[in-house]
């Protein structure tokens, strides 16, 4: 765990979990050939995602999908509507072997769950090891919009676990020959 000292107004530390930690414990027990879905606890998926996440994934060993921004009073979606809706910035679904993420899981930083940066660099990791564009999946899952809390511009570059996790997409994008720039890491 990631202990998070806030300090800001009386606000408690926050113990933050790091992703491979995470994935880890949930392909526990799992088959090398099964599917690991990671995504935000407050994605809605379409009626058929788990279908062409299976679908994508006997083609190739991961993939990865944008969300689908929509307003608040948006109770429910068609397929339909969900496709047609513009992608956002954040890739908020990843799907993947358990053989593909043995394979790969050392070469992913360790990133703190619930910070900065988390999605751009396992899409980039998901690239190298696939043959993109066949590792993106499209119109599967939305959210309702809202501003997640690391995103404050008051403390979206003091957070420790932003801080981390920005310092750790720097190293590894740049290791790779990719601009930090390309994903507003500064």
């Amino acid at each position: 765990m990631f202990v998070e000292k806030l300090g800001v107004n009386g606000a408690p530390n926050k113990c933050l979990p790091f992703v491979r930690d995470i994935i880890d414990k949930g392909s526990e027990g799992m088959l090398f050939n099964d599917i690991i879905v990671f995504t935000n606890s407050d994605t809605c998926v379409s009626s058929d995602c788990a279908k062409k996440i299976a679908a994508k994934l006997k083609k190739i060993d991961a993939c990865y999908c944008f969300r689908k921004n929509f307003d608040a009073d948006t109770l429910t979606l068609t397929d339909e509507q969900i496709k047609a809706a513009p992608d956002w910035v954040g890739s908020d679904l990843h799907a993947f072997k358990v053989s593909w993420w043995k394979e790969n899981r050392k070469k992913y930083p360790n990133m703190v769950l619930g910070r900065e940066g988390i999605d751009a660099i396992m899409r980039v990791l998901i690239d190298e090891s696939g043959d993109w564009p066949k590792t993106k999946l499209d119109g599967l899952i939305w959210h309702i919009a809202h501003k997640a809390f690391w995103e404050n511009p008051e403390i979206r570059y003091s957070l420790p676990g932003n801080r981390l996790n920005i310092q750790l997409a720097k190293n590894f994008l740049e290791e790779r020959k990719i601009a930090p720039e390309k994903f507003s890491f500064v």
